[in-house]
């Protein structure tokens, strides 16, 4: 979990200078850790509905490919889920994430595949 804690103090030391962070999540990416942290963003953003919607959407799919795909695995409980962390923060005009895990080369292919679909419903179907 080493990794994952240097990956979030990197992006609030360097990438989020300006953004307020709103939620903060390190470690296992089970489902009671995915309900809950989308309940929390949900309630983030309830002010903004058609943000909120889109917000809740772009989270599931990044936290389920940090469950499938990450390298450093939870295997108690007879379960072997991913680890990872995520922030979510606010700018003055939108709301982001930002996503860690560690990955092995064959995933990136993936993964990269499947940022580039999350990407393109941002700029078609999930502009306000």
């Amino acid at each position: 979990m080493a990794d994952n804690q240097k990956f979030s103090s990197f992006l609030k030391s360097h990438l989020l200078t300006e953004e307020k962070i709103i939620l903060e999540y390190n470690g296992v990416f089970d489902q009671s850790a995915v309900k809950h942290y989308a309940f929390q963003i949900s309630e983030s953003t309830k002010n903004f509905i058609v943000t909120q919607r889109r917000a809740f959407y772009v989270y599931v799919e990044l936290a389920q490919n940090v469950g499938f795909y990450s390298e450093i695995r939870d295997k108690s409980d007879e379960k072997d889920i991913g680890i990872g962390n995520f922030l979510m923060f606010e700018a003055e005009d939108y709301f982001g994430f930002a996503v860690g895990n560690v990955v092995n080369n064959k995933a990136v292919t993936i993964l990269k595949r499947k940022c580039k679909i999350i990407n393109s419903f941002i700029n078609k179907i999930l502009i306000l």
